[in-house]
């Protein structure tokens, strides 16, 4: 009787590295693509910190701000319910991060 082994159990991962280029190459292609990844990365960060500073506006105007009014001055009391949900959201942002940093292990 024959037995069958798992699937995969007779596969093994390479264990060379192509050799079209030099290894030097794949070390400065590994640096490079490092680079690139990094400068996505800070994009991405942009983008995020940009859309959340556009939220707190949207939020902050939609809670604070009741009319345009003739002047183009903040009333007292517009001015600091800007400022407290301003500080809010600021402080919220902060403890997401940390919450999300301790979850992640970072």
């Amino acid at each position: 009787m024959e037995v069958e082994e798992p699937i995969g159990a007779s596969q093994r991962l390479p264990t060379t590295v192509s050799r079209r280029r030099p290894p030097q190459m794949w070390k400065e292609a590994s640096l490079e693509e490092t680079q690139r990844s990094l400068i996505a990365m800070k994009a991405i960060e942009e983008r995020r910190a940009l859309v959340r500073v556009n939220e707190a506006a949207d939020r902050c105007f939609g809670e604070c701000i009741d009319d345009f009014g003739l002047t183009r001055q903040l009333r007292a009391g517009e001015e600091e319910c800007v400022r407290k949900c301003t500080l809010k959201f600021v402080e919220m942002s902060a403890l997401v991060g940390q919450v999300f940093g301790e979850q992640s292990g970072l």
